[in-house]
């Protein structure tokens, strides 16, 4: 993966924020990342925070913040497709008022798809590898990592990526797909999904076996 970084503007004295980006050269898919690192020796816990619908690395700051003073490395990931880019590209667009505030409500609404959720499930992944590559290789993070202690997190459709790492299940009968990720000890849903569908809670939720908040 291609990496590029960049220092981000530092107000906590006790936390390093960096950001950075991210290639996965396999899916031809840059992830822009916000990392807010502790200032301890480590090896550090980690934390991965996925934002909401149309939202960026940005987002829930107060919480990376909290989350380096408290020793976690958190890294906020920033996902093309359902980021600032979708309602921002209807900004630009011409017409009232009224026909902007319609267009971005429907950008936003085909934004959230079942391919998004599972390309924001696939960038989760490829962060856990990266960061597992980091932490065995040579370099500054080399053992700065305690890659058994894994957490995820996240807001709204964020919450949904959350849900689907920690092992809700999508589709019925052959085409149930579950995307748990092993490494991914304990989870935070922020403004979870809502099982519209009423779907048995069992099957939907049933295989998810790590506590979550």
């Amino acid at each position: 993966a291609k990496q590029a970084a960049s220092a981000a503007n530092q107000s906590n004295p006790n936390v390093i924020i960096s950001l950075q980006d991210w290639t996965d050269a396999a899916r031809k898919r840059t992830i822009p990342i916000k990392i807010y690192q502790p200032k301890s020796d480590g090896p550090w816990p980690v934390v991965i925070f996925s934002h909401g619908l149309g939202g960026s690395r940005e987002a829930a700051g107060y919480f990376g913040e909290a989350m380096a003073e408290n020793g976690y490395l958190s890294m906020h990931l920033q996902h093309p497709g359902s980021d600032s880019s979708v309602w921002m590209g209807a900004l630009r667009g011409s017409g009232n008022q009224q026909d902007m505030k319609q267009s971005i409500q429907q950008e936003m609404k085909q934004a959230m798809s079942g391919e998004n959720l599972r390309a924001r499930v696939d960038d989760v992944k490829f962060v856990l590898n990266q960061l597992e590559r980091l932490n065995s290789g040579a370099g500054p993070w080399h053992g700065k990592l305690d890659m058994s202690k894994i957490g995820c997190s996240g807001h709204s459709f964020g919450a949904g990526t959350t849900m689907a790492i920690a092992g809700q299940t999508f589709g019925t009968g052959a085409r149930r797909i579950n995307e748990a990720d092993p490494r991914v000890k304990a989870a935070i849903y922020m403004s979870a999904p809502v099982n519209l569908a009423g779907r048995d809670p069992k099957n939907l939720y049933g295989s998810i076996k790590i506590p979550g908040m």
